[in-house]
């Protein structure tokens, strides 16, 4: 009571001030008893009382089951001085069997006495003779001591020593030490099993939060998903609407446009028709009317990109379109002193196009590529074959020598009305119909600028299906 009384004291149990006055006063009644068998128990108990305050902390501060086997055994070993010290665990039918420790046989008349008192069982004790027992007399042991380990007010354990070479090794002084460390065991192992309730609530906390943590993860990433899609829809809208007004725009320029120019082709044609074959004027009167003419075909090409219907569309040779091209911007390019160099490919498809549409568009592109390139410089017009997503197809990819086009300004170059030309040299329409000519046949516009190197314009059509 005494050592427990200290042990409390220090580990700060309730009470424990209250038990270690009571046992100090019984030590004191110990210390002056005339009795030589009480005086030498108090001095055993004496002598290893730092020993087992230490166990009893060791044992006291386990935090799992098995840690507290293991304290409980060294600190058993190191006070009961037994040779062979087992822990042992009771079964549902009443028997126990070793779970850590030296392995040995087990007195099950031990065992099942200790179970039922729930109070130490020694063998043999010349104060209570107990019958001969065959396991242990089979096993060579002349000494064993059985002490249960109560945990919630239930027996689940017991703490098990033999000897074979001493009778009666184990006295009261053992068994008051083997009885405290099992009671500080009963105590450990309740602590252990709620310890081990908290750390698989923790385990299972832990889980729940990576779970929900995942399930956010994946729910944020759904949202972000969803917000690029709103945005790119609003996006996509927005361009849609300001396309609407050009197309209104364009709708009304274009029918203005008309009456002027068929009377220019109208007038060119009758001042041809009168020229001599070989005049000087026959020369600039044949450019005037393949211009008009081209003009009235561009005005045709506006106002079928302002209506609702599908222009008919029909398979034109790549060479066909780079040909047209060149002719349309080949003297603005002389003008400029800039080289224009074509490429073409034997293979290239032809694709399914309005041709009056796709030669607006390669013909703004390329305009705008002569626009920034400076003088000295070229202009290259390729053609090559390409598949995309599986479906065949042709690319035409325009690239410029000029300053290359500015991170802040690529996101808003096909937005209509957007230019970067002084005021009065450009109307910002030229890659935004551009774009819509390109998408109304299935195909794409790409960019790919570096700052000071350069620009190239990659404009992709699906081709014309293969005739069987």
């Amino acid at each position: 009571r005494h050592a427990r009384g200290e042990l409390g004291e220090a580990l700060a149990w309730d009470g424990a001030a209250a038990d270690l006055a009571k046992a100090r006063a019984e030590l004191h009644a110990m210390r002056i008893a005339t009795a030589p068998p009480s005086a030498r128990v108090t001095v055993s108990l004496i002598e290893r009382f730092r020993a087992l305050l230490a166990e009893g902390r060791r044992i006291a501060r386990a935090l799992s089951t098995e840690r507290v086997y293991e304290a409980l055994r060294d600190g058993a070993l190191a006070l009961v001085r037994a040779p062979r010290c087992s822990v042992l665990e009771r079964g549902d039918d009443g028997a126990a069997s070793v779970v850590y420790g030296d392995a040995q046989p087990v007195s099950a008349g031990m065992v099942r006495e200790a179970l039922e008192t729930e109070r130490p069982v020694a063998w043999p004790r010349p104060e209570r003779p107990m019958a001969a027992d065959d396991t242990l007399s089979r096993s060579a042991i002349r000494s064993a001591l059985c002490v249960p380990i109560v945990v919630r007010g239930r027996v689940t354990n017991f703490l098990y020593l033999t000897h074979g070479e001493v009778d009666g090794a184990f006295g009261d002084d053992e068994t008051q030490i083997a009885e405290f460390l099992t009671t500080l065991a009963g105590a450990a192992l309740e602590n252990a099993e709620g310890f081990a309730k908290i750390e698989a609530f923790s385990r299972e906390l832990e889980e729940r939060v990576e779970a929900r943590t995942a399930d956010l993860a994946r729910a944020n990433q759904e949202l972000a998903g969803s917000l690029e899609e709103l945005e790119s829809t609003q996006a996509e809208l927005l361009h849609a609407g300001r396309m609407a007004a050009v197309g209104t725009l364009v709708a009304g320029l274009s029918h203005e446009l008309n009456n002027p120019l068929t009377v220019i082709v109208g007038n060119a044609e009758n001042l041809l028709n009168r020229a001599a074959g070989d005049g000087a004027s026959r020369a600039p009167l044949e450019a005037i009317e393949r211009h008009a003419k081209r003009a009235a075909k561009l005005v045709a090409a506006l106002l079928d990109f302002s209506r609702t219907g599908t222009p008919s569309r029909e398979p034109v040779e790549a060479d066909e379109l780079v040909d047209t091209v060149v002719e349309i911007v080949s003297s603005e390019a002389r003008r400029r002193d800039i080289e224009l160099r074509t490429s073409r490919h034997p293979e290239a498809p032809a694709p399914l196009v309005s041709q009056r549409e796709i030669e607006s568009a390669l013909v703004n592109i390329t305009t705008n590529a002569l626009d920034v390139t400076p003088p000295g410089g070229a202009v290259d017009i390729s053609v090559e074959p390409a598949t995309e997503g599986g479906v065949r197809g042709v690319r035409f990819v325009i690239s410029d020598s000029g300053p290359g086009i500015s991170a802040a300004v690529l996101p808003q170059i096909f937005d209509p009305f957007f230019t970067t030309k002084p005021e009065g040299q450009g109307t910002g329409l030229g890659l935004s119909l551009a774009r819509r000519a390109v998408s109304a046949h299935g195909g794409y516009i790409r960019v790919d600028s570096t700052s000071s190197e350069g620009t190239a314009l990659a404009l992709w059509l699906p081709a014309a299906p293969i005739e069987a």
